[in-house]
Formats: structure tokens, sequence, C-alpha cells
């Protein structure tokens, strides 16, 4: 008795443990969605200032250029004057974007120097270069960036785009937004209440000036000094609940992490969570942490059903071990077979059920062992016949015996599941039980193993991106192609060929269509080859075929294939062709060699001038 006892108690702390485990996995994965929610806002409101400066870019960047560039090396009544048709041009488009969340707009020489200040157009000509990472990247990339930055006087997120004239680099121009509008922008996202407390480390500037201290205020997380604007409540958050949240040591351990995390509380009886998002500036150098008040109610109603779950289980076990200890002098297995809860489990002779658990006989869609025996005799009834697994009679001995006479091999049968129709694969298992002629047969799911192993046989063979075959499954198809050719004489021809100028169609229009090219001429090419021929990626741009006819027809269907791509209109860019290399199988040839020849003839096709076909036998 005190045996059976001491399993009860086991069950219980590992049942319990198993709860648990639910019950944190949930509120980490809660956590986690909370996170990509906040994400996903700060993301969609930095482009939504981003989309708009675009729209600028596009349409004034020639003009702003064209002004700049004047401006470089001018007098200063000349820069004066360009200063001021700046200022006619775009203060209007300034204004208005002021109005909605724009904090500046400042456009830069070729040096680096301040050209114009809309939020402050009297002041310029100041060199701000040592001060601002952004700018040195600028003159010493060329190239559009955007993120946070600290200036001398406060944050900005802040939008930089290079201008050239005549292909010269001549200078930048930013859009700079508050973290303030940042934020509000977010709020339509996602939550509501928002707050940026900056590393002091990071921002030495507050402390140059009166009126900037004015509008911020510090706060100790643990060892750490941050500076957030004030007042809090023009922000919606409670004074007293942030200075909790600060003082919190579950707080402090998140801060000193440096990880995004969501931290619950309880305050003053409230169950409230603070999601706690570290921020980086443009340099990449951590600067800021966020912190977003967010709806806890999620982590309740997780809590509330981690208890229920404990209760019942532990109610349900209780009732099973009273039951047990009546029945265990006679049935020796139900332990065995209550151990062995999610698996399926049978007891059989081979041909007859003398027992079974519940999962098996929920997925087979009866409430009582009794039920399933007055349609059915045999689990092996539902035993799907196929090369490879497991069947009611194998080599004319039934299954139970030939897993035994057989115990070195892993066994799998696969059944239909009822319920959804779908096919199921099961690892079977067995063991004898003692003095009888009864074996326990055990049923594990490997279907999502079996489903992962193919995934990754699929991943090994195929291109990622056109989803035919890749080079290495290609070279096996052409090494099998080589051996029937030298033992039955076969012929096949090899046709490579690849993408016109596919480098300037990336550096113009960008990998994203140079991508959808690749994908729609793998659709072209694909419903036009026959089911014999082998068609696979070669690597970037080219591509192989294995064409099983003599070259005259090959060199035919490549022309038609030229052609076909050659008048299809893609999208973006309307106009795409490709050159071709076709060679026919020689005597004693390798994979290297036929290869080689097919990586010659394409090269000539290119040489003659490109969106071609040439063969050679």
């Amino acid at each position: 008795m005190r045996y059976y006892f001491i399993l009860f108690i086991l069950y219980e702390i590992i049942i319990s443990f198993y709860f648990y485990k639910q019950y944190t996995n949930k509120v980490s994965d809660q956590h986690q969605s909370v996170l990509k929610l906040v994400e996903h806002s700060l993301d969609n409101s930095i482009n939504t200032f981003g989309l708009a400066n675009d729209d600028f870019h596009s349409q004034y960047s020639y003009k702003i250029s064209r002004l700049v560039s004047q401006s470089n090396g001018a007098s200063l009544e000349v820069r004066n004057e360009i200063r001021e048709e700046l200022l006619d041009a775009f203060m209007p488009f300034y204004i208005n974007k002021k109005l909605y969340a724009f904090e500046g707009m400042h456009i830069f020489d070729q040096r680096g120097y301040s050209l114009l200040r809309f939020h402050e157009p009297d002041k310029y000509n100041d060199h701000i270069v040592n001060l601002r990472y952004s700018l040195q990247s600028m003159l010493k990339n060329f190239s559009y960036q955007k993120g946070f930055e600290l200036g001398v006087f406060k944050e900005s997120y802040r939008f930089q785009y290079p201008l050239f004239y005549d292909g010269d680099f001549v200078g930048s121009y930013e859009y700079s937004v508050s973290p303030k509008a940042l934020m509000n922008e977010m709020k339509k996202f996602y939550a509501n209440q928002y707050l940026l407390l900056f590393k002091s480390k990071q921002n030495n500037f507050l402390e140059r000036t009166e009126n900037v201290k004015k509008h911020y205020s510090k706060a100790m997380i643990g060892t750490n000094e941050f500076y957030f604007q004030v007042p809090l409540h023009s922000e919606g958050f409670d004074e007293l609940y942030f200075n909790y949240i600060i003082k919190n040591k579950k707080t402090i351990k998140a801060i000193n992490s440096k990880r995004a995390s969501v931290v619950d509380y309880n305050y003053k009886g409230q169950n409230l969570a603070v999601a706690i998002k570290p921020i980086y500036d443009i340099e990449n150098k951590h600067i800021a942490y966020m912190f977003i008040y967010v709806n806890n109610n999620h982590i309740i109603n997780f809590r509330y059903e981690f208890f229920i779950a404990i209760f019942i289980s532990s109610l349900f076990s209780l009732m099973l071990f009273i039951f047990i200890i009546k029945q265990v002098k006679h049935r020796l297995y139900v332990m065995e077979l209550v151990n062995m809860q999610h698996d399926m489990l049978v007891v059989t002779d081979g041909e007859k059920i003398k027992d079974a658990n519940n999962a098996l006989l929920k997925f087979f869609g009866f409430e009582t062992l009794k039920d399933f025996n007055k349609k059915h005799l045999c689990v092996c009834e539902f035993f799907i016949e196929e090369d490879g697994y497991l069947q009611q009679y194998n080599n004319g001995i039934i299954w139970t015996q030939y897993m035994i006479q057989n115990p070195d091999i892993k066994f799998r049968v696969k059944i239909l599941d009822i319920s959804n129709n779908n096919m199921k694969i099961f690892e079977v298992e067995y063991e004898l039980f003692k003095d009888t002629h009864y074996t326990f047969i055990l049923f594990r799911d490997v279907t999502d193993e079996v489903d992962i192993q193919n995934e990754l046989l699929t991943r090994a063979n195929y291109d990622a991106l056109t989803n035919i075959y890749n080079r290495d499954r290609f070279e096996y198809f052409l090494t099998i192609e080589l051996e029937k050719s030298s033992q039955n004489n076969e012929l096949f021809s090899l046709i490579m060929f690849d993408i016109d100028h596919f480098k300037l169609v990336n550096d113009n229009f960008g990998h994203d269509i140079g991508d959808t090219i690749l994908k729609e001429i793998t659709s072209l090419v694909s419903s036009h080859i026959r089911d014999t021929d082998t068609f696979a990626r070669w690597g970037g741009e080219e591509f192989m075929i294995i064409s099983k006819a003599e070259i005259e027809h090959s060199e035919l269907f490549s022309e038609k294939l030229r052609s076909i791509i050659d008048e299809h209109i893609f999208p973006h860019v309307a106009d795409v062709t490709c050159s071709f290399g076709v060679t026919q199988l020689h005597k004693n040839d390798t994979l290297e060699s036929i290869v080689k020849r097919c990586d010659d003839i394409l090269y000539k096709a290119k040489n003659s001038g490109r969106n071609c076909v040439r063969f050679m036998k």
C-alpha cells in the first residue's frame, strides 16, 4: 500500500509540474505576443513617417539637389540667396508636416555644414559633423539611413537622404520626428501608454541647459540612471505606479538583462504588466528603454486555468488511485496502462484485443472497448498496407509474432485518423505480458517527426526560392543519367541558360524584384518542359535542364524557351532575356566535362550578343 501511495504522490508532483509548465509556457507565449505587437507598432509608426518622407523625396529631391549643388563652394551671398529660395519653395510643406508630427527639417551641404534649418531658419553655416554620427556616416557612405539619434539638445528619430546632382554627391537632408510623436503614432496600433527612459550615459546633453532640465526628470532603476520627459500625467501615467515599477526588483532584473521583456506586477491588488523594450540609436548604441503599459487579463486567466487544472487533475488522480488499489490484485497490468496516458496502448494476442486505453478508443471513435469489439476484432484491421510498414500479416506471420521474431527492427504502421481523414504514422513497440500469451502493444504517434524529416529532405533537395531542384540534387540526377548512358547507350542533352545582365536588375530595382524575376522565369520554363526532363537552379541566375533528346531537338526547345522569355512582360522590369548553351553527351563524358562544355557554349552565346542559343554536339 505504501508503494502505491508513493506512486500517487509522485504522480501528483509530475502532473503539477506539467500544468505549471503549461502555465509558464502560456505566459511566455503571451509575453512574446505582446513584444511582437510592440515591435509591430514601432515598425508601422516608423514606416508611416518614412512613406511621407519618401513621397517628398521622389518629387522634390532633384530640385533640392540642384540648389544645394549650387551652394557648395559659393559665397555667403549666393548661399543666402539659395537658402531663401529653399525656404520659399518648401517652408509650406514643412509647416504642414510640423502640424502633424515632424519636429525638424534640415539641409546640409556636401561638407556637412548646415545650409538650412526649417525649424530654425536663422541658424546656419555651423559644422556639426563631429557631433552627429549620422552625418559622419552620410559623408562616408552617401546612403539613406534612419534611426534614433541624440542631438545637441534633444533626441529625435531621423530620416536622412543623400542628394546627388549629375551623379555627384552634393549634400543631404533629413526629417526628424520627436519620440513623443512616434509614440503617439504607435498608440494607433497597440496600447495607449508609452514612455521613453534615456540612459544618462548617453544623454549628457540633458545637463547642458536649464531649459532642457525643465522638461526632463531623473529616475534611478537599480544602479542605472535614466531621464524621461515630464510631466508623467500628460502621457496618462500614474506617478505612484511609475515609482513602484522603477523600484521593483523585477524591473531592475529586466533592465539588467538588456533584453526585451514583459514584467507582471501586483500593485494595490491589481494585476498589471509593463513591456520593456531596449531602444538603439542610428549607431546601434543602446540609448534608452521604452516602457509600455499593457493589459494583463490574459495572465490572470492563465493562472485561474492552472489552479482549475491542478484541482481537476488531483481529483481525477485520487479517484484513479482508489480504483487501482481495488483492482490491482486482479489486473496487474492496469498500472502500466494508466501510466501511458497519451500514447495508444492495447493488450492483444495478435488477433483479439484484451484491453485498450482511452487514447486508442478515442482515436478510433469508440466510447468503450465493448463498443470497439462489436465491430472489430483487432486493431490491425486498420493498418494501411504499404511497403516498409507493418501489416496484419507479414510473410504469412501475424503482426505481433513477426515483431517478436524481429526484435532489432523498428516497426511503424500507417492508420487513417477518422476524425480529420489524415494519415497518421505510429511507431510500434511491444512488451510480453508475464505468464500469459498476451502482448502489450504501444502505438506512439510520430507523424510530426516524419513530417519534419520529409521537410528537411525537401529543403536538402530543392531550391528555397524557386522550388525546383537545387544544384546538389541536379548533380545527383546527372550522375544517374551518365551511368544509364554508359550501360544502355542512351543519349541526352544538357541545356544551361542564365539571365542576361541580371546584376543590373538587382542593382537598379533591388533584390526583391530580382527574386521575383527568378521565380517567374522558373514558372515559365517549368510549364513548357516535359515530365522526363530535369530542371534545376544551378546557382544565382543560372539554370540547368537535362533534356531526354538529341541535340537538334534540344536546340529547338531552347530557342522556344528563349523566345517565350523574350516575349514575356515581367513586372517592374519589362524586358528580360536569357542566353542558352546546349550540348549533347559525348562518349567518356564525366559530370565535370559535360558541365564545363555546356558552360563554355553558354559563354559563347553571351559573347555573341546575348539573348541567343548556341549549341555544340
